[in-house]
């Protein structure tokens, strides 16, 4: 009966804070401890448990200490406690004390500290050194602990401290944030997850961009004590995504000053050429890091602080080169491709000239493109290739500067309660000259500024030795800014007579397929809110350590936007007016773009609730083997606040509005609620796993777990659900010039609908725009079933492997899928595709788009890990993995870089290889201080002495790229989606030189386009491998002693050393110019050097 009304008490608790929460301003809870755990057992000399022996801990650093008992069988735990450097102390009567010394505890780790006591006084005492073994024999989750040294001591190119994510193994495709005027934050993919899936935290708190899944910009490397990534299998205390979980801790002060300033610099003149970058034509580049934290005691065992500033000013140019861009020769400029290097197939309407030598005539030339020509380089004869005509490079200035601080304060307030705050703020600003991958650098451009700021405060409150209560509440909010660089290219200047489609005023997108682009997606003000509280019990009571609590984030979204409110227009030869050209320059010089995209803009008001509890207990079932039982629940709340979210269902007719198209339906209609989706409360995730210590040791296990991750979608807000009356989005299929897009489209007979004003109260509806939308009726939540299995060895006190299969299987995510896409029948054309549209009979004319959870994936993985603890100074850890992953799409369908099915309705003709799957990879890490030289006097000791070199090594497989043609063979006006046919071997001799591999990577003439009336090619999607990666970091640094508490360091940092040039993935487009040839490769040899003093 005690045990029910102790229990009934918790769970009164943990549903008090959920409901406290509802009165707090914009409140969250979110349980995600950042603690660690010490546990053993008591043993004597013949290995027989020592009950009630009395254990403490003590905090070297604040001089915090904790006491408990063991339990009948010897066993004891604190599970609960701050990273950090603990010494642990065991005393019995009749036994000699014993304590050992430097146990280092990350979060989220469980560090055993077993003792084996001998006959004694109690006064006798025996230290020694903890040696904390390297192998978790009491949780079945997989991670890795970034501790300081390997955050301040390895190679870091743009001081990121998330850059050593890629140390751990299963993590692929990383993309750091841009640390400014960047939404999408850090993302990778974490076992062939996609790269938005992965859950970061700040201190415990949440900091994750949750508009693109990424995490957001993280303090200096300097402020930072480590980071620790659970890739696979977490425990029920953990959730929203299914990818990794990467917990970050900001350093603290103790009872001792410490300090550290520093400035990096990298500079042009140390740097090598990029292979593609012409000679002479390297980019000015000057990267200057500098900054500084000091922390220590304000009340001595009390409170302590610890602050850090850190400045970035990064002065560089953007930088097109020859071989990114073709564009027409001045010949071509007139319409003459008489001697052009790739040629219209035909001039329908507008030929002058034979087919053999055509030419446009000059009274057909278009006067928008004329006037956007004026803003596309000249060609250079010299740079003259197979692939087409190029311009000399480009080049403008693009400087970025970048501030950011952290403050951190912890106060001892008593026994009992330790408390925590913990203050970031970050701010930077810069240039984005490549938006959209916008590559005329005088047509198009943003200025772009981001902020974020961070509030963290925790209480760790200790009941009872063994009852420890977490409380944490935070607030992050983030913020990006953008204007254009340049007012001029607008539609008034270009000659294009039609009206903006929002306030903001930007240049229209231009893309001419396999020549240039002009222009991005526009401008786009964002801010997001994030804040939270939560509550996380610790209880361990007999042979079961369980926590349990819950959580709630609040969410807040605001976005105003031009997006496509200036239109996006995509030239690629496939205009059906008049019939084709084959040549996206010829359509586009004749004003007949495949695609005129224009909608009114965004205006996002959002908001949701994302609440969870769980439940976890490690239950010790002998002293050997200990089984990790959890289960969580969580509610996923779609976006909402506007009440201008839609979706569509045949033939339903809204009551909300009675003159909308039938089918489309908005929020309050009947069975549309509030976000569109339906919330279903029945979401539980169990998770189950064991830790066997194979020979009671400590030095052998094996650990295996299966578990269920549902996954937060951004779908639910970020996919365009707006729809009319509230917006209007417009695509067109072929136009016959560009002063009037609009002209001689049946579906707007007065032209264009804009500017289009927002009349909830007396709506209008355009039959020709597009819808996108979700179905009702639905509460799919996209989920990830993970498994590992693995078994450990540690070898003497310093070395440790570890070999795992770890794998997992996805259902139900999203992918955007147009039920309203024309369907193939005799007689079919691209200019009769609005007819065979499904719902065309009720007037629509256009996409009807869909988010279906129709996409699975699976993933499994061979890694081996090997590593050597920093021990008589070296350390170093490898890994290999050998993986395999398979997907319909690998983004998610609100990413900019959206996958478009080949087939709208058969998703798994697309299913193959994931663009994240890498099969090998292999990375090794080291530190190395080199040992004093003790000969040669002074010059030994001050010159060749004090040295530490520390490097990464890393050998990976290309990525899969996938290979499309330019002919729309099934008809459904989608370009670049349609595969050829495969009628040849693929591959080429491996042992060709550099320049033949990238002149032709694949052999291209394997593929053609599918003839005979066949509308889908038999190539599979991604079916070849992208060139692999060899890279060396290296770090070196000499340090010179200034006192005996205080050191300068001089850094010399090499990235990429031996200056090997990693190719990107080769053009797959078949048709395109540069079809099998690849024009671009990752950074070349980079040199950074610093001076650093620490205190």
């Amino acid at each position: 009966m005690r045990r029910y009304s102790f229990l009934s008490t918790i769970w009164g608790i943990i549903v008090s804070l959920l409901s406290m929460a509802a009165f707090l301003p914009a409140p969250a809870m979110n349980a995600q401890s950042v603690t660690g755990s010490i546990y053993g057992t008591v043993t004597d000399s013949s290995g027989a448990a020592i009950p009630k022996a009395s254990v403490s801990i003590t905090n070297v650093d604040t001089n915090q200490t904790i006491t408990t008992t063991s339990g009948g069988s010897g066993e004891f735990v604190f599970p609960s406690i701050d990273p950090g450097t603990y010494k642990a102390t065991a005393s019995m009567t009749g036994f000699a004390t014993i304590t050992q010394t430097d146990l280092r505890v990350s979060a989220n780790q469980n560090v055993n500290s077993s003792f084996t006591m001998k006959a004694g006084a109690t006064t006798d005492t025996v230290t020694v050194d903890a040696d904390a073994a390297l192998v978790d024999t009491r949780e079945s989750q997989i991670a890795e602990t970034v501790d300081q040294k390997r955050i301040v001591d390895l190679p870091l190119a743009n001081r990121n401290a998330y850059d050593l994510v890629t140390l751990v193994p299963g993590i692929t495709n990383y993309n750091a944030s841009a640390q400014i005027g960047d939404n999408g934050g850090t993302q990778f993919s974490t076992n062939g997850t996609r790269p938005n899936f992965n859950s970061f935290y700040l201190d415990g708190a949440y900091n994750t961009s949750f508009f693109r899944g990424g995490g957001n910009i993280v303090p200096a490397p300097d402020a930072l004590a480590q980071f620790r990534i659970i890739t696979s299998n977490f425990d029920s205390e953990f959730g929203r995504y299914p990818g990794a979980v990467v917990n970050t801790i900001t350093r603290s002060g103790n009872n001792a000053f410490h300090g550290v300033a520093y400035d990096y610099l990298r500079n042009r003149i140390f740097n090598a050429r990029n292979y593609f970058t012409q000679p002479g034509n390297s980019p000015q580049y000057i990267y200057n890091v500098f900054g500084g934290g000091v922390g220590g005691p304000i009340v001595r065992d009390k409170l302590f602080f610890f602050a850090s500033y850190q400045g970035t000013r990064i002065r560089e140019q953007t930088t097109i080169n020859p071989t990114d861009i073709i564009v027409p020769s001045d010949l071509e400029r007139m319409g003459d491709f008489s001697a052009s290097i790739k040629k219209p197939t035909a001039l329908p309407g507008a030929q002058c000239g034979t087919t053999a030598a055509p030419k446009i005539c000059s009274n057909k030339l278009d006067p928008v493109a004329q006037n956007v020509l004026k803003y596309v380089p000249h060609y250079d004869p010299a740079l003259t290739d197979k692939a087409g005509y190029h311009p000399d490079t480009q080049q403008l200035p693009s400087p970025t500067t970048a501030d950011q601080g952290v403050g951190r304060l912890d106060y001892q307030l008593n026994q009992a309660h330790r408390l925590s705050f913990t203050y970031f703020n970050s701010q930077g600003a810069g240039f984005n000259r490549k938006v959209s991958s916008n590559n005329l650098l005088t047509y198009s451009g943003l200025s772009t500024y981001a902020g974020q700021s961070n509030y963290v405060l925790r209480d760790n409150w200790i009941i009872s030795p063994n009852m420890v209560n977490s409380f944490t509440l935070f607030y992050t909010l983030n913020k990006t800014n953008a204007a254009p660089l340049y007012q001029t290219a607008h539609f008034s200047d270009l000659g294009m007579q039609i009206g903006n489609g929002g306030p903001i005023i930007t240049q229209p997108q231009m893309i001419v397929t396999g020549y240039f682009t002009g222009g991005g997606s526009g401008i786009n003000n964002q801010t997001q809110l994030t804040s939270g509280i939560e509550d996380t019990f610790n209880w361990t009571h007999g042979r079961h350590q369980v926590k349990f609590g819950g959580s709630m984030i609040f969410n807040k979204y605001q976005e105003t936007g031009s997006f496509l409110s200036s239109a996006k227009l995509t030239f690629n030869g496939n205009a059906s007016v008049g019939g084709q050209t084959k040549n996206g320059l010829a359509d586009f010089l004749l004003g007949r773009a495949q695609s005129f995209q224009q909608n009114n803009g965004v205006l996002h008001r959002f908001h949701a609730w994302d609440p969870s509890l769980f439940l976890q207990d490690n239950w010790r079932i002998t002293r050997r083997l200990t089984a990790n039982l959890g289960v969580r629940w969580e509610v996923y709340y779609p976006f909402s606040g506007q009440k201008n979210l839609g979706t569509f269902i045949e033939g339903v007719q809204s009551t909300r509005f009675p003159t909308a198209p039938v089918g489309l339906l908005t929020e309050g209609d009947p069975g549309v609620p509030e976000g569109v989706l339906h919330v279903s409360y029945k979401k539980f995730a169990p998770r189950i796993g064991f830790a066997w210590d194979i020979f009671g040791d400590g030095k052998s296990s094996l650990r295996g777990a299966y578990g269920l991750f549902y996954s937060f979608s951004q779908e639910t807000f970020i996919g365009n659900l707006e729809q009319q009356p509230f917006q209007l989005a417009v695509v067109l299929n072929s136009t016959t010039n560009l002063v009037n897009p609009y002209a001689g489209q049946a579906a707007f007979p007065s032209g264009s609908p804009f500017p289009y004003v927002v009349d909830p109260a007396n709506p209008t509806f355009v039959n020709g725009a597009t819808i996108s939308g979700l179905k009702p009726y639905s509460s799919t939540v996209p989920y990830l079933q993970q498994f590992n299995l693995t078994l450990e060895q540690q070898y003497g006190t310093n070395w440790s492997t570890r070999i795992s299969y770890v794998g997992n299987v996805g259902r139900h995510f999203y992918l955007s899928r147009d039920q309203n896409s024309p369907v193939y029948g005799p007689g079919a054309t691209l200019a009769n595709a609005a007819s065979r549209r499904p719902l065309s009979s009720q007037g629509y004319v256009s996409g009807v788009g869909l988010l279906d959870p129709s996409s699975n994936s699976s993933y499994s993985s061979l890694q081996l890990v090997a590593t050597r603890r920093l021990q008589h100074n070296f350390s170093v850890q490898a890994f290999y993995v050998w993986s395999k992953a398979m997907d319909t799409i690998s983004v998610d369908p609100g990413n900019a870089t959206s996958y478009t099915l080949s087939d709208e309705y058969n998703p798994g003709r697309d299913r193959g290889l994931s663009n994240l799957d890498m099969p090998h990879r292999f990375v090794a890490s080291f530190i190395y201080q080199l040992p004093a030289v003790n000969r040669w006097g002074l010059f030994g000791k001050e010159v060749l002495s004090g040295w530490q070199l520390n490097g990464i090594e890393t050998l990976a497989t290309g990525n899969p790229f996938n290979i499309t043609s330019n002919v729309d063979t099934n008809l459904d006006t989608v370009a670049n989606t349609d595969r050829p046919d495969l009628i040849g071997n693929p591959y080429l001799d491996g042992g060709r030189s550099k320049r033949d591999k990238i002149d032709q990577y694949f052999n291209t003439a394997a593929y053609v386009v599918p003839t005979g009336g066949r509308l889908y090619g038999n190539s599979p999607r991604n079916p070849l491998i992208g060139p692999g990666t060899v890279n060396t970091d290296i770090s070196a640094f000499k340090r010179f002693v200034v006192h005996e508490q205080a050191n300068l360091l001089f850094r010399a940092e090499f990235f990429n050393l031996f200056n090997n040039t990693n190719l990107n993935n080769p053009n797959g487009v078949l048709g395109n110019g540069n079809f099998g040839r690849i024009t671009g490769a990752a950074d070349p040899r980079q040199m950074q050097l610093a001076l650093k003093f620490e205190f």
